[in-house]
């Protein structure tokens, strides 16, 4: 009796690059001009509705958190020294903090159309106080937590500690480039 056999190994290599999360590098970046200027950071306690005109939209600069049509809302809407919004979040800064909010869909999808066509609807906007689990101290929290790093979530978390791929929207203001 003869018997072939074939033996057939395949291996699979995946590679995949660890990335920070885009709020731990936007806290960052806020963090720096907090402290710069002896501000502290704060989480909203009330939403803010912003009346967002053509005005503010002609006004406005492309990929650039600092000037974008939400930015130039608030500035005209509420006393402060300067307004950052990004993809998911915004900051206010007043004489003596700076506020944290967060950005609805909505909100996040005029940001991302606005940086790539300059097309911004006007109208009645809402940025709302952060979640529950998404408040400062909520994330300072889980960044010290031993499995799943700064924004682990679930039980145990363990999955947070694996690399993955993460898209990065193209066109589109970052924390690591405000301006773009």
């Amino acid at each position: 009796m003869h018997v072939h056999v074939h033996v057939h190994v395949h291996v699979h290599v995946h590679v995949h690059v660890h990335v920070q999360t885009k709020r731990w590098i936007v806290t960052t970046y806020i963090k720096k001009i907090a402290e710069s200027k002896g501000k502290r950071i704060v989480d909203a306690k009330d939403g803010l509705f912003l009346e967002v005109t053509e005005r503010d939209i002609k006004k406005a600069r492309m990929g650039d958190s600092r000037a974008c049509g939400f930015v130039q809302c608030i500035k005209r809407q509420e006393p402060c020294e300067a307004a950052y919004v990004f993809r998911s979040v915004a900051y206010i800064e007043t004489d003596e903090e700076i506020v944290r909010y967060e950005l609805p869909p909505s909100m996040q999808k005029e940001v991302v159309a606005f940086d790539r066509s300059k097309a911004m609807v006007p109208g009645e906007y809402r940025l709302s106080p952060p979640s529950k689990t998404n408040t400062l101290k909520d994330i300072r929290s889980r960044k010290k937590t031993k499995r799943g790093g700064p924004f682990a979530r679930g039980k145990g978390a363990k999955t947070a500690n694996k690399p993955r791929y993460v898209h990065r929207a193209q066109g589109v203001r970052s924390a690591k480039d405000p301006q773009r």
